[in-house]
């Protein structure tokens, strides 16, 4: 299958543009959940980050479940989708 070159450009524009007028990490992270959904077609797509002190993953940012589990979600290494 042949790859659209211009397609790929639009797309790295896309993402370079929520870089630069995103102005704080949340904001950036729900746009980049945005983005990826919208380019797979996702009825959901989440964005978990890992910490290290509690070793868990949280949720940090999410389309298609409930805006209340951002930062309520906790999952140990290897649960649910994640591992």
């Amino acid at each position: 299958m042949k790859r659209d070159h211009s397609k790929l450009l639009c797309d790295i524009s896309e993402l370079s543009a929520l870089f630069t007028d995103t102005s704080n990490l949340d904001g950036l992270l729900q746009n980049i959940v945005e983005l990826v959904a919208r380019h797979m077609e996702a009825d959901v797509c989440s964005i978990y980050l890992y910490d290290e002190e509690q070793d868990e993953l949280l949720l940090r940012a999410t389309k298609g479940l409930a805006s209340s589990s951002i930062g309520a979600v906790r999952l140990k290494p290897g649960e649910g989708l994640t591992g």
